[in-house]
């Protein structure tokens, strides 16, 4: 379903012109200790996740990061440790131990508990935290998540999620991948606002080093519900941490703005950012502008021709071509 935000009542433009001012510092996951392991062995340890991060908690600490797969038909992937020195070498040698330990028990993906019978006493690992957190936001959710009564689904859910997060043994195992799985649940309805403040405030206590794609849910949510202040402060969270906006949280802005000089403004802030949507997010932005410009034609002294040149100038050449 198609969602057009309309929070007409709030100016967006000088956040937005916040939002243009982030300039993204390079990623340090790149930049690590670097540290091979079996492709079977990842996927058994933190879960189906593309990329993820989590941290090992050893030692003071270090961060893991899972890179993104590549094509390789290499059985290893690697993933890259930050940290002290010595907790990088315990982080290492932990990682090393259960590898070993992964191999002596034949390898095998061990089968994750069912779903019936979990429990957060049986989160031990990232990808059993991964596992409850998909169990709870696809309804599947564990027996005691569902004996309270006088809530829906929704709080019952959200509520299992915040203990869950919030519980000293099961929370050494969260990472960015069940963070994500979590809001986006959450993000999608507005009566959960506090529990994503909740979410995103324990996400800095433990660690996690959030992305883009974590800052554009919780911003949709907060201008969908006409949030100001606390969009504002999001948007200073990314300038502070030097992550910088892409084509769909300028998106996001863009939809909330209901005048066409707003959304020309919109435009125009992101181009000078140096930020180019995808193909779907112009289409999208190309479908509201012609909408919007073809009603109200007959009221302008603008013709067809002005309105494709604007699009051309704004959206790109291709613009027509991916509508």
């Amino acid at each position: 379903m198609r969602e057009v935000f309309r929070p007409d009542r709030v100016d967006w433009i000088p956040i937005a012109r916040k939002l243009g001012q982030v300039t993204e510092v390079k990623a340090k996951s790149f930049e690590g200790t670097r540290l091979a392991l079996r492709r079977d062995f990842l996927k058994h340890l933190a879960g189906p996740g593309e990329s993820n991060m989590w941290v090992q908690r050893v030692g003071t600490g270090a961060e893991v990061h899972l890179l993104p797969a590549t094509a390789s038909t290499d059985d290893t992937r690697e993933v890259i440790l930050h940290g002290s020195p010595r907790s990088i070498e315990l982080a290492e040698r932990a990682l090393r131990r259960m590898q070993d330990d992964f191999k002596l028990s034949g390898g095998s993906q061990a089968k994750q508990p069912m779903t019936h019978s979990l429990r957060k006493g049986l989160v031990v690992s990232v990808s059993t935290f991964s596992h409850y957190v998909t169990c709870l936001v696809t309804h599947t959710s564990p027996r005691q998540a569902q004996q309270e009564t006088g809530e829906t689904l929704n709080d019952r859910i959200a509520a299992a999620l915040v203990r869950l997060f919030l519980d000293p043994a099961a929370s050494k195992y969260a990472s960015t991948y069940a963070l994500s799985r979590a809001l986006t649940f959450i993000s999608k309805h507005d009566e959960l606002e506090a529990t994503t403040r909740t979410l995103y405030e324990r996400a800095q206590r433990l660690g996690l080093k959030v992305d883009t794609s974590f800052f554009n849910l919780v911003l949709k949510q907060a201008i969908r519900r006409n949030d100001a202040a606390r969009t504002s402060s999001l948007v200073a969270d990314m300038r502070k941490s030097g992550i910088a906006a892409n084509g769909l949280t300028w998106f996001l802005f863009f939809a909330a703005v209901s005048s066409h000089h707003g959304r020309l403004t919109i435009l125009s802030l992101m181009k000078k950012a140096g930020v180019e949507m995808s193909e779907y997010e112009r289409t999208r932005c190309a479908e509201e502008m012609v909408k919007e410009r073809l009603l109200n034609m007959a009221d302008s002294s603008d013709t067809f021709a002005d309105m494709l040149n604007d699009f051309d100038q704004l959206l790109g050449p291709g613009w027509l071509n991916a509508s």
